[in-house]
């Protein structure tokens, strides 16, 4: 599934002002809830990010995070991008602080899609264009335009 299939503009933020991590799940929590009329809870899915954190970091590298979580009640996959104004700590493999987030909720029994999902996105976010597009988009529209005519090189 493509991840332009997965997000609706109202879960894109560009430019964000997020001061820490903890602030960052509540961002994302509240953008894969608050747009649609599901009985998901935000503090519930805030929690099922955290606990995924403290498992270990979701950052790749390259200044890229993917928190998600699978969610008992979500219906169908969600996600929702994030790109910071300033960058944060995040105990990146590589070091860096991270200034891209593509947030990840999934149904509970999705298993296997979302193992899926988070290989086709992580084999993508190695690609510098494709970090390259997403970081220059200027508004939602043109970040979901790029994702939807991405092409993974082969």
């Amino acid at each position: 599934m493509a991840l332009a299939e997965l997000l609706t503009p109202q879960r894109i933020t560009l430019d964000a002002q997020l001061s820490s991590r903890k602030r960052l799940l509540e961002h994302l929590a509240k953008q894969l809830t608050g747009t649609d009329n599901t009985d998901l809870d935000e503090r519930d899915l805030f929690e099922a990010l955290c606990e995924r954190e403290h498992l270990g970091s979701t950052a790749l590298g390259h200044g890229v995070a993917i928190p998600h979580a699978r969610l008992i009640g979500l219906d169908d996959s969600r996600a929702s991008v994030v790109r910071l104004r300033s960058a944060l700590d995040y105990d990146s493999p590589d070091g860096k602080p991270v200034d891209l987030v593509i947030g990840l909720a999934v149904p509970q029994a999705c298993t296997d899609s979302h193992l899926r999902i988070l290989s086709d996105l992580a084999s993508c976010l190695q690609q510098e264009d494709f970090r390259v597009g997403l970081r220059k988009a200027a508004t939602a529209a043109v970040l979901i335009d790029f994702l939807q005519h991405w092409q993974q090189p082969e």
